[in-house]
């Protein structure tokens, strides 16, 4: 009996010291009132105003496990021919950066976290920034978000939303973004969006990829094109299904065989289907 009760008095001791260590890394929640860096490993911070940068980066995120939440407000470039982003990594690669709940507007990127992984960007709105409106890296998702009018004043364009590899873009809506409104690379999950009136394609994605439930219409390249003629991994093995593509000028749905390509309609389209290669798998389809 008494080597039992030791036994569990151990026990109770070690879980409350296993308690006691959580406690102490917890951070309270720090307001942001003005542009900063942000360097507290696992911080999360409310933005409490809208926040107005003067020429540079206004949020640089410095170490990872980072949530921002904007609560509404808004990142806001003053200087007409600044340089820098709304938020950012830096180009230095952080883990788990969360970003939510506002807009940003005026940067050369309204969010650049593509040097970072598993990036979290939700319900977050980004418009005329001079090149991309949210740059993702790889195995991060963005969802809810809508992208407008970015990279209508850069030389080369800029897309709405561009991820690299193992990216998921979710129930977001980019429209008359001066490239691409949606571009990922491979092994992506691209569902549930609205790309319109974009300059180059609205869907763009690389290799094995699931591309569904979208709209692509009004875009002055493809409307979805999988397996993008400059990508470095074609757009075999992916699969295509139940999407819409109207009024685009080039392709409605242009797929990298071997593929899946099922329940989609594509209408009004210079080509309404191009299927690029052999042995793609093609069924109920509908123009």
């Amino acid at each position: 009996m008494g080597m039992r009760f030791v036994r569990v008095l151990g026990s109770a001791v070690l879980a409350a010291l296993v308690a006691m260590s959580w406690v102490s890394i917890a951070h309270a929640v720090v307001s942001i009132t003005a542009c900063d860096t942000l360097s507290t490993f696992g911080q999360t911070y409310n933005v409490t105003a809208d926040l107005h940068a003067s020429g540079g980066d206004c949020l640089v995120v410095a170490s990872s496990r980072i949530t921002i939440n904007l609560q509404g407000h808004s990142i806001i470039q003053d200087t007409a021919t600044a340089f820098g982003a709304g938020i950012t990594d830096g180009g230095i690669a952080r883990d788990v950066t969360v970003v939510k709940n506002g807009s940003i507007k005026g940067f050369v990127f309204g969010i650049e976290l593509d040097s970072s992984t598993r990036s979290d960007v939700r319900n977050v709105t980004v418009s005329e920034n001079d090149l991309d409106g949210i740059l993702v890296g790889d195995n991060s998702l963005v969802k809810a978000a809508a992208a407008h009018d970015n990279g209508l004043t850069g030389i080369l364009g800029g897309d709405g939303i561009r991820g690299k590899e193992r990216v998921q873009v979710q129930d977001s809506e980019t429209s008359g973004n001066g490239a691409n409104g949606i571009r990922v690379g491979s092994s992506c999950l691209v569902t549930g969006n609205t790309a319109e009136e974009n300059l180059e394609d609205g869907i763009a994605t690389g290799g094995s990829c699931t591309v569904s439930h979208n709209t692509a219409s009004d875009n002055d390249g493809d409307g979805i094109d999988v397996g993008q003629e400059d990508a470095t991994v074609n757009g075999s093995k992916s699969l295509v299904t139940a999407n819409l593509a109207e009024d685009n000028f080039d392709d409605g749905i242009r797929v990298e065989c071997p593929s899946t390509v099922t329940n989609n309609v594509s209408s009004g389209n210079f080509l309404n289907y191009d299927f690029v290669g052999g042995n793609c798998t093609i069924s109920n389809n509908k123009e």
